[in-house]
């Protein structure tokens, strides 16, 4: 589909996390969007450098923070490495998103610029 835009959401669980910065949680939730849709997350450094006007330097700082804290897994296969949700990250199947609003930002002001900055890279 031409012209057709692709969005990153942004669970409220992942933007309570206080240890990770904003763009960590905006990568982190490209990988939960990724396994929640039952794929897997083989973009690389470049991928997210691109995307949030990284270096790859600093991308590979952040996915070290994120697995330091157990939000994601590294996995290395002959195929390449795949990044996985880990266990202390809020996986999206438990997270309750039936009700109305359940993803929607209580402080609009406060999370606006990161909604911005993953609808305008993603």
């Amino acid at each position: 589909m031409k012209g057709s835009k692709q969005y990153t959401k942004l669970y409220d669980a992942v933007l309570d996390i206080p240890e990770a910065s904003d763009t960590q949680k905006i990568i982190l939730s490209k990988i939960m969007s990724f396994e929640s849709n039952g794929m897997s997350a083989r973009m690389g450094n470049k991928f997210f450098a691109k995307k949030l006007g990284l270096s790859d330097r600093q991308v590979r700082r952040h996915l070290q923070h994120l697995e330091k804290l157990l939000l994601i897994v590294r996995v290395h296969t002959p195929q390449g490495r795949i990044l996985k949700v880990g266990p202390k990250c809020p996986t999206p199947g438990s997270i309750n998103t039936s009700s109305p609003g359940q993803n929607r930002p209580n402080n609009a002001e406060g999370i606006d610029h990161l909604l911005d900055k993953v609808n305008r890279n993603f």
